[in-house]
Formats: structure tokens, C-alpha cells, sequence
């Protein structure tokens, strides 16, 4: 089992209730309706009981079984952060698709049973399956936007520290040293070109001397 599993029930339960409570409050605050706190409480605890049975599951449950008998890439390398095998290839870091896919399956299980298990309890036997599944396809959406979210997060400090470093490097970039020659030719506001620029500068005088010879040839 991961060491950080009871951390995560905790923090998803937290952030799941508070998220609950602050929606119901705030939508009954606008349209006015009595006691909002009272329906924000309810609903805060409603979705604590919920998330935690999702969390209790697929950390101590689900995601354990995968991580032992699953043979796909991000369980594998679950495996080896754990100890459980041999360490992958070091040269093959883990994709931007693989941190999309991250605890996909395992979320998908995890609400399908808690899903058919609140929904058993609430209408019987026939809502197990139709609530498992509803609460599955649930489950497996939040996961990829969460996956999304994170994807989108490491792009941006990526790119932000691409910047950073390119930045960072020419500023660092020694400025070439100004000859005693140059120095002189200055203080006579004379400013030294490269033999690129100059055969540059000249065509281009060229072809401004060109254009008048070729206007009068044209007209005789």
C-alpha cells in the first residue's frame, strides 16, 4: 500500500466536504432560502461520508490490487516507486499521456462500488447497478479533469523555467570586447560594421544608383 494513502482519504474527504458545504451555501444564500448554513452543514457532511467511503476504497482497496496485478505502464512504475520491482528504464520518464491516464482505472472501480453500494442502501437491490454506473462515469470524468488540470499546471512552470533559464543565459553572456580601434573611431561618431554588413550596405547602394540607369535605358 502506498505510504501516503491515509494523507489522501483525508485530504479528498476535506476538500470534497468543503467544496459541498461552500456550493449548497452559497446557491441557497442567492436565492434566498432560510437557514443556508444549516443546508451547507448537511450537505458538507453528506459528501464527506460519500468521499471517504470513494477514498477508504480505492486507496486501501482498489489501488493496492492494481498496483500488485496490473501490468500497464503506470503500475509498473507504482511497483518500482514502492520497492515492489525492478527499477525501470531510466531513460523513459513518465509521458504527459501517462499522467493523464494516473488512477484513472482505479477511480473507475472505486465509484462503480461505492456508487452501487449508497444507492443499494437508499432504493434496494435495483438501484445497485444503475448507481454503480452512473457513479463510475462520474468518477472516471473528475479523475481526467483533475489529470487535465495537473498536465496543464506542469506545461506552464515547464515553459516558465524555459523562459527562465533563456533569460538567465544571456544575461550571462559575456559582451565581446571593443578594440582601442573602435574606442577611437567613436569618440569621432564613426560606429564599425562587420564584412557582412558592409557587402550588405553596399548592394544596396548599388541598386539604388541602378534604378535611374534602368528608368532612362528603358525610355530611349
Amino acid at each position: 500500500m502506498d505510504p501516503s494513502a491515509p494523507w489522501t482519504v483525508i485530504y479528498g474527504t476535506l476538500t470534497t466536504s468543503a467544496a459541498s458545504a461552500l456550493t449548497v451555501g452559497a446557491y441557497g444564500a442567492l436565492l434566498g432560502r432560510p437557514l443556508p448554513t444549516v443546508a451547507a452543514g448537511f450537505a458538507a457532511f453528506n459528501a464527506g461520508m460519500t468521499a471517504v467511503t470513494f477514498f477508504g476504497i480505492r486507496e486501501f482497496i482498489v489501488s493496492p490490487m492494481l498496483v500488485h496485478n496490473a501490468p500497464w505502464p503506470q503500475y509498473a512504475r507504482r511497483r518500482e516507486e514502492l520497492g515492489l520491482a525492478s527499477p525501470l528504464d531510466p531513460t523513459s520518464p513518465r509521458s504527459m499521456s501517462e499522467l493523464r491516464w494516473q488512477n484513472i482505472l482505479d477511480s473507475g472501480i472505486s465509484g462503480a462500488i461505492t456508487g452501487g453500494l449508497i444507492r443499494g442502501w437508499k432504493s434496494g437491490r435495483k438501484g445497485v447497478l444503475s448507481g454503480g454506473i452512473l457513479a463510475s462515469i462520474a468518477c472516471v470524468g473528475l479523475q481526467y479533469g483533475f489529470n487535465s488540470a495537473n498536465v496543464a499546471r506542469l506545461n506552464y512552470v515547464s515553459k516558465a523555467k524555459e523562459a527562465e533559464a533563456s533569460k538567465q543565459a544571456l544575461a550571462s553572456k559575456p559582451a565581446e570586447p571593443v578594440s582601442f580601434q573602435d574606442r577611437v573611431l567613436g569618440l569621432f561618431g564613426i560606429v564599425p560594421i562587420s564584412d557582412e554588413e558592409y557587402l550588405a550596405k553596399l548592394k544596396r547602394t548599388k541598386s539604388i544608383h541602378e534604378k535611374p540607369v534602368r528608368g532612362t535605358t528603358s525610355k530611349q
